[in-house]
Parts: C-alpha cells; sequence; structure tokens
C-alpha cells in the first residue's frame, strides 16, 4: 500500500491509486518517514530499491509499471534509534538493514530548548523544571524520557486545569522508583 493500490473505480475498473510517497518520488518533494525504526521491513526493502537504483517497481500500475526517482525527491527517515535495534528505553524498535542506513547521512537531533521556551510562554518555572529532571536523568543514565510532548501536556494542565507546577512534576514521575525520583530531586 506504501506504493499505491489497484482498487475499483465508480464503472468497476481497477485502477492505480497512487500515494504521497509515490507521487514525491516521481514529481519532486519532501517525504519524511518518521519512527522509520518501527518501519516493516518490506516497506524499507521496497524504498531502498528506489533510492539505491532510481527506480521503483509500481505493482498494480499496468500503465507505467515502473517509478522513475525526480531529482528534486529528498526522503528523511526520523528514529528513536540509529537503527541498530531496540534500545534500553526503545524496545520495541527494530535492527534496520545496513543497506538501507547506508543510504543516509546521521544528523542527531536533541531536545531543543529554545523552540520549548517558545511553546511553553509564560510557564519559566514548570519549563525549567522539566529542563532540570531531564538533566539529571540524562547525567544519571536513567531509563526515562523527560519530551517536549510531556512538559506540553503539562502546560496544557498548568495553564488550562489550574494544576500547580508541583502537581505537573509529580504527574511526570509518578511511574518512576523512589530511587528515580530522589536521583531527579523529586520525592
Amino acid at each position: 500500500h506504501f506504493l499505491g493500490s489497484r482498487l475499483p473505480d465508480a464503472d468497476g475498473a481497477f485502477r492505480h491509486r497512487t500515494t504521497p510517497f509515490l507521487d514525491c518520488f516521481e514529481n519532486g518533494g519532501v517525504v519524511l518517514l518518521d519512527e522509520v525504526d518501527a518501519c516493516d521491513e518490506n516497506v524499507l526493502l521496497a524504498i531502498n530499491n528506489g533510492i539505491a537504483n532510481g527506480t521503483l517497481p509500481v505493482p498494480g500500475r499496468d500503465d507505467k509499471p515502473f517509478a522513475t526517482k525526480h531529482p528534486d525527491f529528498r526522503l528523511i527517515a526520523a528514529a528513536n534509534t540509529f537503527g541498530t535495534g531496540p534500545s534500553a528505553i526503545y524496545v520495541g524498535r527494530n535492527q534496520l538493514d545496513a543497506a538501507f542506513l547506508d543510504r543516509f547521512e546521521f544528523i542527531e537531533v536533541d531536545y531543543d530548548r529554545k523552540l520549548e521556551q517558545s511553546l511553553t510562554g509564560d510557564c519559566r518555572e514548570l519549563r525549567e523544571r522539566w529542563w532540570s529532571i531531564r538533566d539529571k536523568a540524562n547525567k544519571a543514565g536513567l531509563r526515562r524520557v523527560v519530551s517536549t510532548r510531556s512538559l506540553l501536556r503539562a502546560v496544557t494542565k498548568h495553564k488550562e486545569l489550574g494544576y500547580s507546577v508541583d502537581d505537573c512534576v509529580k504527574g511526570l514521575v509518578a511511574s518512576w522508583t523512589v530511587d528515580e525520583r530522589k536521583t531527579v530531586e523529586v520525592i
């Protein structure tokens, strides 16, 4: 289905229906494969064929069974790991084929504090508590994620539902062990 499907039209004739990926591949554009380390290996094999050789077989498209890569096609793959398999935190991830990984330049991206500051506005105390917990958790090697997503949920609770900063922090660490809470100084 990543390369399209052969489906019936109103007249009952089966015709190929394209996809955003195939459209960008043939006509130019940017595709982001988010969470690529959780992707089905058969999908990645099909994609690898196209980015490696410049052509993709398109099953079910009888009039044009091969797609040619446009010079302005760009593929970005984002993952929580480096594609070498599960980590202590991201245990449900797949090891990616070395031939697929070799097609990409790796750029490590961490949480962006300027972006978080912009998104959280006047919630300075809450934001700085989050950053402190994140820094301490990372320094101690805790297997915990202190994400922008969780910070934004906390901002909503704080601003719209009246939660105190302490209550928001307690919500973040509610599932953490006592030792983990002590490590980040939230008891």
